[in-house]
């Protein structure tokens, strides 16, 4: 059964009626649903943050069932973090970011 944050029972499953606050009725229909996974971070990955506040390069220096330790290559910063990115994709890339050695030229 379903409880909240806190423990506590939705108020319409304690009352014992079908449904919740936000008008299930019980009545299931197929929609667009976006599914997600916590990525198996091994140490040792170079991975690349596309956005949000850790967006970046990073390398996975520790990992357990609940957090993941990642240092910035460029500055050698780390953190400890909560395991919380998703796998969007994967690619050859240069990383660092910005640190091309081989620059197409403008001519090209």
């Amino acid at each position: 059964m379903y409880r909240d944050f806190f423990g506590a029972l939705p108020a319409v499953q304690a009352a014992g009626r079908e449904g919740t606050e936000r008008g299930f009725t019980g009545l299931a229909m197929k929609e667009e649903v976006v599914f997600f996974r916590q990525f198996p971070f091994v140490p040792g990955q170079k991975i690349h943050i596309e956005d949000g506040p850790r967006k970046g390069d990073w390398e996975v220096i520790g990992v357990d069932e609940k957090e993941v330790t990642l240092r910035c290559p460029v500055s050698g910063f780390t953190a400890t973090w909560r395991r919380f990115c998703y796998l969007t994709g994967e690619r050859q890339a240069v990383w660092p970011a910005g640190t091309e050695t081989d620059q197409a030229s403008p001519d090209s």
